[in-house]
């Protein structure tokens, strides 16, 4: 028996200890859960902007077609990422996602700022939807290839509580989403038209590009 003991001793001992502080992907994760779900809750904004458009744009739907477009390219974006991840890894698709991110928030500055004085109604629902689309490219990317590389950079005893503070962030966003949307609403002439939605959707485009410029900072766990 006491070398039975001895053994179990020196199997414990010449395990590597747990890592006092996580890897660098988990507070990275939960980061830009964090902005990711803010800048979808503030994302409603796009489709209020649109139910506002003159000239018979702005119908119920064109909101449903621009929604709809960005679940699609969303479901069939998740299926390309989950085969990416595995043959390419985690942080190339982490990477695509920021690229997306950033095109994304530019299409719709672009749709926000820029047409409405230089071209019609049907030309801006255009680029908001493919600003939808590029949302849903986002989020098709970025969702799977964020649970993989979590999975990978968290310790097995330790996974459930850093995914439940994963869960924790994403609450975290949906919640202060609608609160960047009444301070710009506040600080506006805090009413429903569209320029001071403009306010809110640039609000959201920012949070999009910080999200873009923390998912570069992801390795792949060896």
């Amino acid at each position: 028996r006491p070398a039975r003991v001895a053994a179990c001793e020196l199997k414990h001992s010449s395990q590597p200890p747990s890592p006092m502080w996580p890897h660098r992907n988990v507070p990275l994760g939960l980061l830009s859960n964090f902005l990711s779900t803010t800048a979808g809750s503030i994302g409603i904004a796009r489709d209020a902007y649109v139910l506002l458009l003159p000239e018979g744009v702005g119908t119920a739907t064109n909101v449903g077609l621009m929604e709809g477009m960005s679940g699609v390219v969303n479901l069939l974006t998740s299926f390309a990422a989950g085969v990416a991840t595995d043959r390419c890894g985690r942080s190339p698709v982490l990477r695509l996602a920021a690229a997306a991110c950033v095109l994304q928030a530019s299409v719709t500055c672009l749709a926000v700022l820029y047409l409405p004085s230089r071209s019609g109604p049907q030309t801006v629902f255009v680029a908001l939807c493919a600003a939808s689309t590029l949302f849903g490219a986002v989020k098709g990317s970025y969702f799977v290839a964020l649970e993989a590389i979590f999975g990978d950079s968290t310790p097995q005893a330790r996974r459930t509580s850093f995914y439940v503070y994963k869960q924790m962030s994403a609450t975290a966003g949906l919640s202060v989403g609608p609160l960047i949307a009444v301070a710009c609403f506040a600080l506006s002439h805090d009413t429903w038209t569209r320029p001071e939605l403009v306010s809110v959707i640039v609000a959201g485009a920012a949070i999009a590009v910080a999200q873009g410029v923390v998912c570069l900072f992801f390795r792949d766990v060896p």
